[in-house]
Parts: structure tokens; C-alpha cells; sequence
């Protein structure tokens, strides 16, 4: 990425982050969401029913604490499920998720891993890239970022995984991950500003000003801070190419003007001067003297344009 996006992008990544979280809880099988797809979940209640139908109840009281915001209770009855159902992934990804909140992001990466190991998912292979990015290191950040994009390729409809996606190439600077994941979120969130104002971004990167512009404005009333849209459109540079793009062209227009003009009063002059000797006239007429006077002109002219000095 150009540098003078980097520390940009950085800023608008940080100050974006409760909008980013948003669109991530909206994503049913993202975990920490206060409404979930209850199709989703059964299927979860399912697979750990036949595995041991006492941890169903556990699970969803683990669930139901995580989306309050109570972290200790969540972690113990997930510790709980996992003691009645061992590596069950769905219990390992969530417990990653309340690990890595309550400040042990490494612990969060193991968990991950784990449940990843016992079903390879596109869910797993992003809350794994999730648990990287907690971590804030940058070799972990390049891991979420290969993570989820495998992730992507599996599940490119999961608003999850685009999200978490989109985390990834904001940490990483990789323009092409925000480009991908922000292109699709405004098709999967299309009442969200999220993808709108990313993708914005990537068009200013780009050099596409008109048609960041228009997303940024989109963003923007669609309820994106004001003030960060802003701060991308006066990142905007001045046009100094193509303001001395257009004066050398007019300088090389005027330029052949005038080497036409003096070619012109040439061949005038030498007609003139022609005549006269045929015609054995030494007496210059009194249009000659103006065609003489114009040509001087025109080549006093040419020598000052091009030797302004």
C-alpha cells in the first residue's frame, strides 16, 4: 500500500472498530450477537445433543452470558460443555472468543486452533483469524490474514467472515483483502456503512476519486462518522499533474502557433525578396516593409517564448 494511506488507514481502522464489531454481531454464526439465527443454533444444539444432550443447556446459558457481556460466567459453562463434550468446536470458538475479550488473546489462538483441528469450517478458520488479530502482533497478523482469506474463499456469502476479513487486510495494509471483503459487504449489509466507507477508501487509494466520492457519501449517510470521511477526501492531492500536464500542452500548442506563423512570413518574405530580384526592384514596397516588420515580430516572439531568459 502507498505510504501516505498506512498511518490513514490505521487511524480509520481504529476509529471504525465499533462499526466493524457491529456488522460482525449481525452475523448469526459470529458469536456475541444479541439476536441469533435460530436455525443456526439448533444445529449446533443438535450436533452437541448427540454428543451429550446434558451440555445443550450449558451451551446456551454460556451463549446467553457472552452476548451480556458477562465473560466469567460465559468461560466457566463453556469449560463446563467441554468437559461433557470434548473439543466440540462450536464450544472451543466461542470460549476463544470470551478468552481473547477478557485479556488472554494467546490462550484465544489455541482455542481457536483446536476447534479448527476437530472441523475445518470457514466459522473456524475465521475465528481463528479473529484470535490472531487480538493478539496485535504482526506475524499473527499475517496469519489472520492467510486464515481468512481461506475462509473467504470457502464462505464468501458469511458477513462474519467478511468482516473478520476485512480486520485482517486493515491490520496487514493489504488493500487487495479490503477491496474484496468491503466490495462484498455492501452486498451482504447493504443498510450497513461498513463496506461503503472501506471500499471508498480503496477507491481513493486507487486514484478513483469520483467514484470514492460517491461511496464515502454513502457511508457517510448511512451513518459513518462525518469526520472520517473527511479525513479521507482531504487526503485527496492536489492536482499538480495535471495542472502541468494541461500548461505544456499549452505551451507546445502556442509553440507550433508560432513556428507556423514565422514559416508562413518566411516563405512570404523569400517570394518577396524573389520578385524583386526579378524583376531588378530594390525599393522595398510598403507591404513589404509591414511583411518584414511582421516576420521580425513573430520571430522576436519565438526567441522570447522559448528562451525566457
Amino acid at each position: 500500500m502507498k505510504s501516505k494511506y498506512c498511518a490513514l488507514l490505521f487511524v480509520l481502522g481504529c476509529l471504525g472498530f465499533l462499526f466493524t464489531m457491529k456488522a460482525a454481531a449481525q452475523s448469526q454464526p459470529a458469536g456475541q450477537t444479541e439476536q441469533r439465527d435460530p436455525e443456526f443454533e439448533k444445529e449446533i444444539y443438535d450436533r452437541l445433543a448427540t454428543i451429550n444432550p446434558e451440555a445443550v443447556p450449558l451451551f446456551q446459558s454460556a451463549t446467553a452470558a457472552m452476548d451480556a457481556g458477562d465473560l466469567e460466567t460465559a468461560e466457566v459453562h463453556f469449560e463446563q460443555v467441554l468437559d461433557l463434550a470434548p473439543d466440540f468446536p462450536d464450544a472451543l470458538r466461542r470460549l476463544s472468543y470470551v478468552v481473547a475479550e477478557s485479556g488472554d488473546p494467546h490462550r484465544a489462538v489455541t482455542l481457536a486452533r483446536q476447534a479448527l483441528d476437530v472441523d475445518e469450517s470457514a466459522t473456524n478458520r475465521a475465528g481463528l483469524a479473529k484470535a490472531y488479530l487480538m493478539t496485535g502482533t504482526p506475524t499473527n497478523e499475517q496469519l489472520a490474514l492467510v486464515s481468512a482469506l481461506q475462509a473467504a474463499e470457502e464462505a464468501p456469502d458469511d458477513q462474519y467472515v467478511m468482516v473478520v476479513l476485512l480486520m485482517s487486510g486493515l491490520a496487514t495494509e493489504n488493500v487487495e483483502a479490503i477491496d474484496k471483503a468491503s466490495s462484498q459487504l455492501m452486498h451482504l449489509l447493504p443498510e450497513e456503512p461498513l463496506g461503503y466507507f472501506f471500499q471508498g477508501v480503496v477507491m481513493a487509494e486507487t486514484g478513483d476519486w469520483v467514484q470514492a466520492e460517491t461511496l464515502l457519501a454513502q457511508a457517510q449517510a448511512l451513518g459513518w462518522p462525518a469526520e472520517e470521511v473527511q479525513a479521507v477526501l482531504a487526503s485527496r492531492p492536489f492536482p499538480w499533474v495535471q495542472i502541468v500536464g494541461a500548461a505544456m500542452s499549452l505551451w507546445l500548442v502556442v509553440m507550433v502557433i508560432l513556428f507556423l506563423l514565422g514559416a508562413f512570413f518566411s516563405r512570404l518574405t523569400l517570394r518577396t525578396v524573389k520578385q524583386a530580384q526579378a524583376h531588378h526592384t530594390f525599393q522595398a514596397t510598403t507591404g513589404e516593409r509591414r511583411l518584414r516588420a511582421l516576420y521580425r515580430l513573430v520571430i522576436t516572439l519565438t526567441a522570447i517564448y522559448f528562451y525566457p531568459d
